[in-house]
C-alpha cells in the first residue's frame, strides 16, 4: 500500500501533479503549497503527498461552490460533508469500518467529484493516487437491520404510531403552506411521493405528458430519464388532475422551489416521500411503491405496468382519507391569481 492508505503510486508521478508539458507547473505548486517549486510534494516514497493534496482541495471554498453548481443543493451539501472525511480515510482506510455501511459508501462516492474538481482547477490527475477499489474492500458489512428496519416499520406495521406521526407531519406541512404555486407543488408531492426535480418536470411539461384516465385516478407518463433513478409513471387522484389541468404548465425550478419552501416555511420535501410510503404501506407492496416513486428499472416497469389498473384501485383507497385536502386546495386557489 502506498503512503496515505488506499493509494497506489503512479507510473508517472510528475504527470499526476503537473500538466503535461509543464505549462502550469509553477502555478499549481504555488496554489497548493504557496511556493514556486515545480517538484512534487515530498513523501517517503518520492511521490505526491495525495492525502495532503486532498485535504487542501476539500477545504478550498471553490470546491464547495463547484458541488453546489453541479448537483442538487441538498445532495451537494451531503457530498461536501463526506468529502471532508477523505483525508482521514486516505491516511487509514480501516476507519471506514467504524462508519455505517451507508455513510462509508457515501464517503467513497464523494471521490468522483473531488477528482473532477482537482483536474479542472489544478490540473491534477488523482486517478492514479486514489484507489477506490481498494477503499471499497474496507467497507463495513451491511447490517441486516439496515435493510429490514424499513420493512418491519411499514410492511409488518409494528409501529403504527410512528407511521401516523409521519403522515401527520406531512399533512401539517402541506396545510401550513400559503396558497400558490409552491403549495400546489407540495400537494402534488404529497400524493405522488416523487422527487422535487420530477415534480418540476411535471409542472414544466404538463401539456406534453400523456395522461390515462383510470377512473378515480389518472396515470401520468412522466418518462423523466437520468443516468439512474428514472421516473416513468405516477398516479394522482382524479381531483388533483382536474386542479393541475387548470393551472399547468407552470415554470417551477427544481432547486429553487425545494430551497424556498425549506427556508421560508421549514418544509422539507423528504417528509412527503416518507408519508407516501406510510400511507400506501398496507395497500401496495414495495415494488409497486417503487414503481410510482421512480425506483424501478425499465424492465421491471414493463412488468408492473400491466397491473396498473389494479394498483390504481389500491392506491386511491390508501389516499381516500386525504382527498379532502384537495377540496381545500381548490377553494384556496380560486382566491388568488396563480399566473
Amino acid at each position: 500500500m502506498a503512503p496515505g492508505g488506499g493509494l497506489e503510486p503512479p507510473t508517472n508521478p510528475v504527470s499526476a501533479y503537473h500538466w503535461y508539458g509543464g505549462t502550469r507547473e509553477a502555478s499549481i505548486s504555488q496554489e497548493l503549497y504557496g511556493c514556486d517549486m515545480v517538484v512534487s510534494p515530498p513523501s517517503v516514497y518520492g511521490f505526491m503527498d495525495a492525502t495532503r493534496t486532498v485535504e487542501y482541495i476539500v477545504n478550498d471554498p471553490e470546491f464547495k461552490l463547484y458541488l453546489k453548481e453541479r448537483y442538487r443543493r441538498d445532495f451537494a451539501r451531503c457530498l461536501y460533508r463526506n468529502a471532508k472525511l477523505l483525508p482521514k480515510i486516505l491516511r487509514n482506510p480501516a476507519y471506514l469500518k467504524q462508519l455505517s455501511y451507508r455513510k462509508a459508501k457515501a464517503v467513497i462516492e464523494s471521490v468522483t467529484p473531488l477528482k473532477d474538481f482537482a483536474k479542472i482547477k489544478y490540473g491534477i490527475l488523482l486517478d492514479k493516487y486514489i484507489d477506490t477499489k481498494l477503499l471499497r474492500k474496507h467497507l463495513p458489512e451491511r447490517k441486516s437491520s439496515e435493510v429490514t428496519n424499513a420493512i418491519i416499520e411499514f410492511e409488518l406495521k409494528t409501529d403504527p404510531e410512528k407511521r401516523k406521526t409521519i403522515i401527520e407531519q406531512a399533512v401539517t406541512a402541506a396545510e401550513k403552506m400559503p396558497p400558490g404555486k409552491w403549495k400546489l407543488a407540495v400537494i402534488t408531492d404529497f400524493f405522488t411521493g416523487l422527487r422535487a426535480s420530477e415534480v418540476s418536470f411535471i409542472f414544466n411539461n404538463w401539456g406534453k405528458l400523456k395522461k390515462i384516465d383510470l377512473g378515480e385516478t389518472v396515470m401520468i407518463e412522466i418518462n423523466y430519464e437520468r443516468k439512474t433513478k428514472n421516473a416513468y409513471i405516477t398516479l394522482i387522484p382524479k381531483k388533483l388532475y382536474e386542479i393541475l389541468s387548470k393551472y399547468l404548465p407552470l415554470k417551477l425550478h427544481a432547486i429553487n422551489w425545494l430551497d424556498n419552501i425549506r427556508s421560508k416555511y421549514g418544509v422539507k420535501i423528504s417528509i412527503f416521500r416518507k408519508a407516501f410510503n406510510a400511507i400506501t404501506a398496507t395497500y401496495l407492496d414495495s415494488a409497486e411503491r417503487d414503481l410510482l416513486q421512480g425506483r424501478l428499472s425499465a424492465t421491471q416497469v414493463k412488468h408492473y405496468i400491466k397491473h396498473i389498473i389494479e394498483i390504481s384501485k389500491r392506491y386511491i383507497e390508501a389516499y381516500r382519507p386525504y382527498l379532502k385536502i384537495l377540496d381545500k386546495l381548490e377553494e384556496e386557489l380560486k382566491e388568488i391569481n396563480l399566473f
